[in-house]
């Protein structure tokens, strides 16, 4: 998916040819627009998401967090780009839910059932 469109847009920008410099490098140029392209999808998705919920300022926040930690720890890494994309949005999903949860049921519901929900995610 994203792989194709960032294989695609480097076809585009960089010929292939056998004395072209740049085209030693297209390996890079995709890996380099597959990681742009994966954080411009996750964010748009998770700004559309809080704009629905009506969170969007924590929506961002969250991203940026989990972002951060994806850098930092690591993290599981699917067998196929199909899974990856579904497993990514649907951590994302559950994660603006629980924050629109603890804004709407913050004094009625026990932070540490929703802290317990978010360690198993």
């Amino acid at each position: 998916m994203i792989s194709r469109l960032a294989n695609f847009l480097v076809s585009v920008a960089v010929k292939d040819t056998e004395n072209s410099e740049k085209a030693q490098y297209r390996e890079v140029y995709q890996y380099v627009l597959f990681i742009i392209l994966n954080y411009i999808l996750f964010f748009g998705y998770s700004l559309i998401l809080g704009l629905l919920l009506g969170i969007p300022f924590q929506s961002i926040i969250f991203f940026i967090t989990i972002v951060a930690l994806r850098r930092y720890a690591g993290g599981y890494h699917a067998d196929t780009e199909k899974r990856c994309l579904v497993i990514s949005s649907a951590y994302l999903l559950i994660g603006i839910i629980l924050i629109k949860t603890m804004n709407l049921y913050g004094d009625r519901i026990n932070f540490s059932i929703i802290l317990s929900i978010s360690a198993l995610c």
